[in-house]
């Protein structure tokens, strides 16, 4: 209504008091007081608005109407007797998620909200309608009955589920247990986040029962011996690496130890990764994943504008290439969809048939269709042409591909041609999948892991990495299928140094031919510090939050430190460099200053404030021109996601009871077969 004439509004008149408690009253007729027993207790918004607007007496003494509960999942507990019929869930289902299950059906006293049809809530951030349920009627199974909100302690941390990392409250419990996720909101800038499923259930795989827990040593007779202390323990790895040396001088050869690294670990745990391998001749690191694209502009490998809603809001045209942003970052599939109501804007897609809740054009599945668009002869072109502010969003696995280097070419053509990168906007996206992997193909240092690799070298040192990730698997089946006719391989030490299961068994010891294996029990993220940047350019901090239960754990910078010490003090190697460093904080900006010379800190410890991001824009070079000479595979691009909540790249979401029976539920939806559960 809008205010004229000197219109005076009263808010706090005898009138306004007694309207506020019928409407309490109104709710509170069917509404159950079982408030000692509800898992909403401490948190409930009809708590306090009775409490603050709420009448002490009633009048309604028949019986309270009883509603059946709905079964929405793994995830959703429901208690439909304590609805008050908001439509939150409702709204939220058909504007944020766009899979529109919940509906309300009935009429009057008989009015009911869940599914039209027997069926589970699908939606890969089906969670958040626990946050946004006023009361106890949606709530959460893995919380039910377990603690109130005056016994927790909350802290804040960042999202390992994807390369966002957004902001999210950790609750903690005796400063040990985790028994919650949510979204943080930051209400100075009027920021809210909705999480993924992933991020707001999977912290259980942190911390499974099968977790690498003690130092375990297993040599080829399968003799187990997980009694050791870190101190025998990096005693026994320096005498492995000195008779694998005295061994090897009388084959006139160099027997050298690979680090395999995936794309969560730290920064500075990647940095001092890098000096060790320029101090020690015999180490090597590797990454899991191949990556063949140029690393030279750091805006080919950064979300630039695609996250920005008021960048977003200004574009009229979207291109997605090989791309599920919907499994691989909801985050940007929610501000698609946001975007896509507003009107005003054409999605398309070189993709397979994906449901993005929203509509999209798909263009083909074949990108032959981008080399058509490049040289103009797609019906797509006018659109591009005549439409502001396009906007190209990729993701990393077509920058895996042994052809990626085209797709450099491709982009710079698009650019010359529709002025996509300017001063003002750039509009070239590149979505990561992984906590850290945007740092590490920034660095660009690391090359990935191949066959050669895994053959010559004398042992595998894995770090937060899965032994049987896709690469390593591809590795291991043509190492099995040149067996025969290659001579037999050089029995291999395996290093692990996880705080994930350990993968060791009889039969995985024939395929990688090992004699030797050494599990490391670290910390994992919240029971760590780290440093972290995610794919728009930003520097998270995740600090240490919980204490680890597990006495035999340490940092991963404890056990590369101690390691050291003990290579120094026992082996006598060719050393490439010398480093002497005073203390730790000297040491780290070392690092940071060596591997990222545009970024200098002054204060690394202390980067909780830390706000840097490169305003600079850089253009595309007039010498890289496309030819209709060049040649790549002309096939679809990889969805490597085909299960959300055990797939993808994190850690710990396949170790995790939560998203496995997700993934059950899932796999029970796209299956004509019928099997129990």
């Amino acid at each position: 209504m809008p205010i004229s004439n000197k219109m005076e509004i009263f808010t706090d008149s005898f009138l306004v008091k007694k309207a506020r408690e019928n409407i309490l009253e109104f709710l509170l007729l069917n509404h159950p007081l079982d408030c000692p027993i509800c898992d909403q207790g401490g948190e409930c918004d009809l708590q306090d608005q009775s409490l603050i607007f709420g009448t002490s007496k009633k009048r309604f003494y028949s019986y309270k109407r009883s509603v059946s509960n709905k079964n929405l999942g793994p995830i959703i507990k429901t208690v439909m007797t304590r609805c008050i019929h908001c439509t939150r869930c409702v709204r939220f289902a058909k504007e944020i998620s766009g899979n529109e299950d919940l509906g309300v059906f009935g009429r009057g006293y008989s009015m009911e909200i869940g599914t039209y049809i027997e069926k589970i809530f699908n939606s890969e951030i089906s969670g958040n309608v626990i946050d946004i349920c006023p009361v106890g009627a949606l709530t959460s199974k893995t919380y039910s009955f377990f603690d109130r909100t005056w016994e927790l302690t909350n802290v804040f941390s960042i999202d390992y589920s994807d390369s966002l990392n957004l902001d999210i409250k950790v609750s903690i419990k005796n400063d040990f247990f985790i028994t919650k996720i949510t979204p943080y909101f930051n209400q100075n800038k009027n920021i809210e986040n909705w999480i993924s499923d992933k991020t707001r259930f999977s912290f259980d795989g942190m911390f499974s029962l099968e977790r690498l827990s003690t130092l375990l040593l297993v040599n080829d007779n399968n003799y187990f011996n997980n009694s050791k202390t870190w101190k025998q323990m990096f005693k026994e790895i320096t005498l492995i690496l000195y008779f694998q040396r005295h061994f090897y001088k009388h084959l006139f050869k160099l027997p050298y130890i690979i680090v395999i690294i995936d794309h969560s670990i730290s920064i500075e745990l990647l940095n001092f990764l890098i000096l060790l391998e320029k101090k020690y001749a015999f180490i090597k690191i590797k990454k899991v994943n191949n990556f063949f694209t140029s690393q030279d502009l750091d805006t080919n490998l950064l979300i630039n504008s695609a996250n920005n809603k008021s960048k977003l809001n200004l574009s009229s045209i979207i291109l997605l290439i090989g791309l599920n942003s919907r499994l691989e970052s909801s985050t940007i599939n929610i501000k698609l969809k946001q975007r896509f109501l507003k009107g005003n804007l054409k999605i398309f897609t070189i993709n397979s048939l994906i449901d993005f809740t929203f509509p999209v054009t798909n263009l083909g599945s074949n990108l032959n269709v981008l080399k058509n668009i490049i040289e103009g002869t797609d019906i797509v072109c006018q659109e591009l042409k005549l439409r502001k502010n396009p906007i190209l969003i990729y993701n990393t696995t077509l920058l895996e591909r042994y052809d990626s280097h085209i797709f450099n070419l491709f982009f710079n053509t698009l650019n010359n041609k529709l002025k996509i990168n300017l001063n003002s906007w750039i509009g070239i996206n590149c979505i990561s999948s992984s906590l850290n992997e945007t740092n590490i193909n920034l660095i660009g240092l690391i090359k990935s892991l191949n066959l050669k690799d895994f053959i010559e070298c004398s042992g595998l040192y894995f770090i937060n990495s899965n032994i049987y990730s896709t690469n390593i698997v591809k590795i291991l089946e043509i190492k099995l299928l040149n067996y025969i006719k290659k001579e037999s391989y050089n029995s291999k030490y395996i290093i692990e140094q996880n705080n994930i299961l350990s993968k060791y068994n009889e039969k995985n010891n024939i395929k990688l031919n090992t004699n030797l294996y050494i599990g490391l029990p670290n910390l994992n993220l919240f029971e760590d510090s780290g440093l972290y940047q995610n794919a728009e350019g930003f520097f998270k901090k995740a600090i240490k939050i919980i204490s680890s239960k597990n006495k035999y754990a340490k940092s991963n910078w404890h056990i590369l430190r101690r390691l050291s010490l003990y290579l120094d003090q026992n082996l006598i190697l060719e050393k490439k460099i010398s480093l002497n460093f005073k203390n730790y904080l000297t040491f780290l900006k070392y690092v940071n200053y060596q591997t990222l010379p545009n970024i200098f800190f002054n204060n690394l410890i202390n980067v909780n404030n830390l706000n840097i991001k490169s305003n600079k824009i850089i253009c595309f070079r007039n010498y890289l021109k496309y030819s209709p000479n060049k040649k790549f595979f002309q096939t679809k691009p990889i969805l490597f996601i085909d299960d959300f909540y055990i797939g993808g790249n994190d850690l710990y979401s396949r170790f995790s009871k939560v998203m496995i029976s997700c993934s059950k539920y899932l796999r029970l939806l796209s299956t004509n077969f019928v099997y129990k559960i």
